[in-house]
């Protein structure tokens, strides 16, 4: 398109000297030689005209191609807008998922507190007792302080009661490892009276069971203190021990003396709470 401008006006040049040739230099009484000058606007007419419109078809041309490029542009540019828009729309439909899910998550948690909540309330009443690492501790450094060759043991525990009758294992075995040996185990029954918990009795000043009860205490409920003293008199042909423990069941969570009082009902005082033997 450049060349042809220049054409343009190379031949309009022609033009302009013909003219100036056929009318300015017979001004100065000059005349010009032969027909060259009409000849020479001639052929700058036809020059200009030619690559004129030559040059405005390759003007028209690169506008056309100029105004493709645009639209082609305009179109990728709709086309990244529209990817846009959707991308939004996803990145949004992605934030509404993960709200919902957050909001099950909470719901699911509260729920799975809820259920721990549970099985803690139902472990107080079905969890078995057992001998903890402090208590053994505490009952070994108490036997070791009164030597464990003076320790004449009995342990009973509640008859048909098989919680009672593993805790009642696992104290024997933590008296054999402190070093006690004369060991007896038996079952037993309260046929009169409802007893609960752990019930220690000594014959021996020297042995502190208010150490041993404190640490495996009776536990809380409905209770009828025993005298486990009976089974320090030597009343049965065994050896008379000097250390005694009834297993019996597991208290009640609830306080169940606390029930009957509120309801009237009054435990009788105690008479006949020793065990059947």
């Amino acid at each position: 398109m450049i060349a042809a401008e220049w054409l343009t006006a190379l031949f309009g040049a022609a033009v302009l000297i013909g003219v100036g040739a056929e009318y300015v230099l017979p001004v100065f009484g000059m005349s010009p030689l032969g027909d060259w000058p009409a000849a020479a606007v001639a052929i700058g007419v036809g020059g200009e005209l030619l690559f004129g419109f030559r040059g405005s078809r390759l003007q028209g041309e690169q506008m056309r191609r100029t105004n493709d490029q645009a639209a082609y542009a305009f179109m990728l540019a709709s086309a990244a807008e529209s990817r846009s828009a959707d991308a939004q729309s996803e990145v949004a439909k992605a934030m509404a998922g993960l709200a919902e899910a957050n909001e099950r998550a909470a719901v699911l948690e509260k729920e799975a507190a809820e259920a721990r909540e549970r099985t803690a309330e139902i472990e107080k009443f079905t969890a078995w007792r057992h001998v903890t690492p402090e208590q053994r501790e505490v009952i070994e450094s108490e036997i070791s302080k009164f030597g464990a060759d003076n320790i004449n043991l009995l342990v009973e525990y509640q008859n048909f009661d098989a919680e009672a009758f593993m805790l009642s294992r696992e104290l024997i075995r933590v008296f054999a490892r402190a070093g006690a040996t004369k060991i007896r185990w038996r079952p037993n029954a309260f046929t009169l009276d409802p007893v609960f918990g752990l019930h220690w009795a000594t014959s021996d000043p020297n042995i502190n069971v208010g150490l041993l009860r404190a640490t495996l205490p009776a536990g809380a409920g409905l209770l009828i203190s025993v005298d486990p003293a009976t089974h320090l008199k030597g009343a049965n042909p065994a050896p008379v021990p000097n250390l005694y423990v009834f297993v019996g069941p597991k208290p009640p969570v609830i306080d169940a003396a606390a029930e009957l009082a509120e309801m009237g009902i009054v435990i009788a005082p105690e008479s006949n709470s020793d065990p059947k033997t």
